[in-house]
């Protein structure tokens, strides 16, 4: 459990072999959010909000602004499903 599940000890239920095996895997590897020195550290953080966020958006696309995707404008078999509405600073 200690392994598996560090922060909670949750017990993890299996349906097949092959959930055991996955779960196995998973202790070898570090957790999300674990400092590794001299390592590439991934950081999670919220993603933005339409609302909170809204002052960083522009209304049309300038010189160091990228395509702010929305999930809207994905459909699974392209990301051009629908025209970009707003631009977000390069920085």
């Amino acid at each position: 459990m200690r392994k598996l599940s560090p922060d909670s000890l949750s017990v993890m239920e299996f349906k097949n072999e092959i959930d055991f095996h996955i779960a196995d895997k998973m202790t070898k590897l570090p957790l999300l959010g674990e400092k590794i020195e001299d390592k590439w550290n991934l950081e999670l953080y919220r993603e933005f909000n339409m609302t909170d966020d809204a002052f960083l958006f522009k209304k049309k696309p300038e010189q160091g602004t990228l395509t702010l995707y929305e999930g809207k404008m994905i459909h699974q078999f392209t990301h051009i499903f629908a025209e970009a509405k707003y631009w977000i600073g390069e920085q």
